[in-house]
Parts: C-alpha cells; structure tokens; sequence
C-alpha cells in the first residue's frame, strides 16, 4: 500500500477536526449536567426545594454555555490558533505506507508507525488520525485524487487503528 497526498490545510478543515474530537471529558460533562438537572428536580419536589433549585439553575446554565461556545468563543479561538500555527499554512504532504504515516511541511519530516494512532475520525470533508485526544493528522478529502483512493485509505486506516486498539485491549488484560 502506498498512497501520497498533498495539500494546505483551511481553517475550516481545523474547525472540522476540533468539532470531530469529542473528548472523554466533555462527554462526561453532558452527562454531570443532566444529572444536575434530575436530582435538582426530585430534590426541588421533595426535601430541599432550595438545594434543588440551585443545582437545576447549575447544570442549565452550564448546558446553555456549552451549546453556546461553538457558535461565539469557538471559532474565535479556533482563527487564532490556525494563524498562530504556522506549520499549517504551508505545503503538507502525507505518504501512508503499510509501516505507517510519513508527514512532511515546510519545518521538516517525521514518520508515524501505526502502532501510535488510537483513533480514526471522518466527517464530510476530512479524515483525522489520531494519536491522542490533542494530537491528529488533518487529511482533507479534497486532496485524494478519487473516490477509490478515499475508499482505500479509510478501509486500511480503520483496519490499522482497531488492531491498534485491539493489541491495547489485550496488554491491559494481561
């Protein structure tokens, strides 16, 4: 397998993959937030109408805001680190190879093995490799030279990634 891509990034393409990387944090968030708003209610109807006021008033507001940072802090900050990364702007070119992902940009090159990618993401215009919650390669779609291409690149990442996962999953149970 052998499969070059070049191409500059956007920052739509960055908006793209930081709406993709949900991390394990604001998910529990969500989930902190309704449970605010359930036992604030039976205590509110119940034995602590204050106490239930308090937390209800607690995890509204704090659903509201996070509904909210996306469409005004958001992006924002999103602009400004796109321009303050520079690294981005430039040519960036990816060579995935059956030993893993080779990045090249206008600071260098450096080669990723596919045993340090834990997840793989996809949404409408891009692909994201990721090696942590904070780290990723941004593949724009735009850049594969055919569907084919995309087909075959998706299919052989994911496989890459689930035996990744599936190796880790078989350490921590050792």
């Amino acid at each position: 397998m052998h499969i070059e891509v070049a191409g500059t990034l956007t920052v739509e393409d960055l908006f793209a993959a930081n709406d993709m990387q949900e991390s394990l944090y604001q998910r529990i968030g969500r989930y902190i937030d309704l449970g605010c708003v359930v036992v604030g209610t039976g205590l509110w109807l119940t034995i602590a109408p204050r106490i239930g006021l308090v937390l209800i008033a607690l995890g509204i507001l704090d659903i509201i805001w996070v509904w909210m940072w996306p469409r005004t802090i958001g992006p924002r900050r999103n602009q400004r680190l796109f321009d303050t990364l520079t690294d981005l702007h430039g040519q960036i070119v990816y060579e995935i190879t059956e030993h893993g992902v080779r990045v090249v940009n206008q600071n260098g090159s450096t080669r990723h093995p596919w045993s340090e990618y834990l997840d793989f993401g996809e949404d409408g215009t891009i692909f994201a490799l990721c090696r942590s919650e904070t780290m990723m390669e941004i593949l724009p779609k735009r850049w594969f030279p055919d569907p084919e291409t995309i087909a075959e690149f998706k299919e052989y990442a994911l496989a890459q990634v689930l035996r990744n996962l599936e190796l880790e999953t078989a350490a921590e149970s050792d």
